[in-house]
């Protein structure tokens, strides 16, 4: 069966000095085999787009299944890929504000 997944996940985030541990919600979506599933408590490089809305909901990242690259256990990790998230994107930012 194929059908829409989606995933409550989140992105840490430090700050550009490295001095907050925040983590930002956002839910994952990609349109799949429903056995295609992310597993909890794993690592994934995911390849998509970041659609912010406007909303108090958070913010979708629709991914690419097919590119999903699979790094392992959480526990398993090499300190190497700490604070290691990235996310390039193209937007236009009309207001910010701290939280």
């Amino acid at each position: 069966m194929y059908g829409v997944l989606t995933t409550a996940s989140f992105i840490q985030c430090s700050g550009a000095d490295q001095t907050k541990m925040d983590d930002v919600k956002l839910t994952l979506s990609t349109n799949s085999a429903l056995n295609d599933k992310l597993e909890p408590k794993t690592l994934y490089q995911l390849n998509g787009r970041l659609i912010p809305v406007n909303t108090e909901s958070p913010p979708k990242l629709a991914y690419i299944s097919s590119a999903t690259l699979c790094l392992g256990p959480l526990p398993t990790l090499p300190p190497g890929l700490t604070n290691k998230t990235a996310i390039t994107s193209l937007g236009w930012v009309l207001a910010r504000e701290e939280v």
